[in-house]
């Protein structure tokens, strides 16, 4: 039995990641998908203002992108829930943050996955201000194969 896993920084191109996962895994096999989601956007008031009203506008604004990205994530990943139903595949699904990131070797070992499968996005604001690690320097710790994706596109 093989588990392979997919963590979704991003929900662009989410079906080409699938599909590519869904051609690789057999019947019975597991796959996990981890949805990244952070509670709280760094820096959203310094982009606003250092006012009291800006303050006001920029946790208004925080807590509408938050909701927005758990929304995409739930819905990205019922998506993948529905495909491992259609094709006799055991799914779980977990959402985790970006410092369960830096701690991927680990969650690997636990899991006891066989592939791991990134769909990244291309947006350098998210590796500049929301992940806790080099998302490279993570990578070259990991001990098994995997492939990554930018929003939806193999890297080749």
């Amino acid at each position: 039995m093989k588990n392979m896993m997919i963590i979704l920084f991003s929900y662009l191109g989410i079906e080409n990641v699938y599909d590519f996962a869904f051609e690789r895994i057999k019947d019975k096999d597991n796959l996990i998908i981890f949805g990244v989601i952070e509670k709280n956007l760094p820096k959203v008031n310094k982009l606003i203002s250092n006012t009291s009203l800006g303050d006001k506008i920029s946790k208004e604004l925080e807590k509408d992108i938050i909701d927005v990205y758990k929304k995409r994530i739930n819905e990205a990943i019922e998506t993948g829930q529905q495909r491992g139903k259609n094709n006799n595949i055991n799914i779980k699904r977990k959402l985790i943050n970006t410092t369960s990131i830096c701690n991927l070797s680990e969650i690997i070992s636990i899991e006891e996955i066989d592939h791991l499968i990134i769909n990244y996005t291309s947006e350098k604001f998210f590796e500049k201000y929301i992940l806790d690690c080099s998302l490279d320097k993570t990578l070259e710790e990991i001990e098994v194969p995997y492939t990554l994706f930018y929003d939806g596109k193999i890297l080749d």
